[in-house]
């Protein structure tokens, strides 16, 4: 719109589930030589770098970042999820007061070994199973947390979607009893989280919660 000569033709996939329609949509642009460059936002970031192996036109990544793409705009997700993670490891095992108090505040448990290391329990709330960008998300978390010492005893997916978190956490909270991080892949999920710790009573735990925007 500033260069004044640029006609953009702004297309999608119908959900962020839709792998094969973005896939359809990128090699039918390609394959019928219908633009002179390409901005997208990778659902699947390899399954779109393959489709646009010997596309003879620049290519700009957006949020997910893949071999084929001369410019990227966005966010290194596994290593910012790699920091929440290392936050709400430290902050769980942050000495002995934070450990007595939640330990007094909530029924949790927080195991520790004979080397008197400690052993947190964590649940990891997805995104998207198979987008690129919870993926990334998902192994930042998982990274800094079995560092941290944490165990992590549930993975799920949410689709990103607030409400279908709140069911998922629902799941989770009556699947385990001692939980004490619940780090999550999107706000929204973690706002759903937070909803459902708090409806299920388990709001005096001291289970900690962790986003990412």
């Amino acid at each position: 719109k500033d260069l004044g000569n640029v006609e953009v033709d702004v297309r999608g996939a119908n959900s962020d589930t839709d792998f094969d329609g973005q896939l359809n949509m990128v090699e039918t642009i390609v394959n019928a030589d219908m633009c002179e460059a390409i901005a997208i936002a990778p659902l699947q970031a390899d399954q779109i770098a393959n489709a646009l192996t010997g596309a003879k036109i620049p290519v700009l990544a957006i949020d997910t970042n893949f071999d084929q793409a001369e410019t990227f705009i966005g966010t290194a997700h596994e290593d910012a999820a790699y920091q929440g993670g290392k936050y709400v490891a430290e902050k769980i095992g942050k000495g002995g007061k934070v450990i007595k108090k939640i330990i007094e505040d909530s029924q949790c448990s927080i195991d520790t070994e004979d080397d008197g290391k400690i052993y947190i329990k964590g649940v990891i709330l997805a995104n998207i199973q198979g987008e690129s960008t919870s993926e990334a998300r998902v192994a930042g978390y998982k990274k800094a947390l079995e560092e941290g010492g944490c165990e992590i005893i549930s993975t799920q997916y949410t689709d990103g979607v607030g409400d279908k978190a709140v069911t998922v956490t629902d799941g989770v909270l009556q699947s385990f009893t001692d939980i004490d991080a619940i780090v999550c892949c999107a706000d929204d999920v973690a706002l759903g989280a937070s909803r459902a710790i708090k409806q299920a009573g388990r709001d005096g735990d001291g289970i900690i919660v962790c986003g990412f925007d």
